[in-house]
């Protein structure tokens, strides 16, 4: 599950070179959003993504609960009227507590009316409350460094069955960490998505793909 969120380019073309040595998720940023909508470059390096295979999601952002939903849906609304090759909407800052999950679960229901989207990512960075399963196809239950996943915590209502799931993105990686995070959540049993960056939290974590990009994906591929 890769965050792109920099302009179509050398980094799109690795993502979609790797397409087919791993399934991947690509999440597409143009402005925290859909910006004002699709431009030629979008056009043409979705259009790469697709042909390999590569699933795309646009990125929204809720602001934990309190971004007005009406303003939620309009960037999904753009999305859905531009950018042609999406299968779904990746929902960054999202909230963990039951009492904000109605805001999300009329999200899931508006996303998934869209003609031809399937995927619904939900991104709180930790473990929400057990309902949120029902407002995602989808769930990052670990947005944190790449050294403190081993121990992280467990989401207690995922299994074996359900782990197309789950997901987890972590930063501050090395290619040794990489592998060591990655093989943690193949023995936790429950994470059909990974991904490990060697960016910091700081700027633009996910501006760039990481170095050891090829070695990640095959390691994936692997295992």
């Amino acid at each position: 599950m890769v965050p792109l969120y920099m302009d179509p380019g050398s980094a799109w073309n690795t993502v979609a070179q790797y397409g087919s040595t791993v399934k991947t998720m690509a999440i597409i940023n143009p402005n925290s959003g859909p910006g004002s909508g699709i431009t030629s470059a979008y056009t043409s390096g979705m259009t790469t993504l697709d042909n390999a295979g590569v699933i795309i999601v646009g990125y929204v952002h809720s602001s934990y609960g309190a971004r007005a939903i009406a303003d939620v849906k309009a960037d999904i609304e753009v999305y859905a009227e531009q950018f042609p090759l999406l299968s779904g909407i990746f929902i960054d800052e999202c909230a963990t507590s039951t009492s904000d999950l109605a805001y999300y679960e009329e999200l899931y229901a508006y996303i998934m009316s869209m003609p031809g989207w399937e995927y619904v990512v939900i991104n709180p960075g930790s473990v929400p409350a057990s309902g949120y399963t029902a407002a995602a196809t989808q769930i990052v239950t670990y947005e944190d460094t790449t050294s403190g996943f081993a121990s992280s915590e467990n989401p207690s209502f995922a299994t074996s069955a359900t782990k197309n799931m789950y997901a987890m993105i972590t930063y501050s990686a090395t290619s040794s960490s990489m592998e060591t995070a990655i093989s943690a959540a193949a023995s936790k049993g429950y994470y059909g998505w990974v991904y490990c960056v060697d960016t910091s939290a700081s700027g633009n974590t996910y501006g760039s793909i990481p170095s050891f990009y090829a070695t990640e994906a095959e390691y994936v591929a692997s295992l």
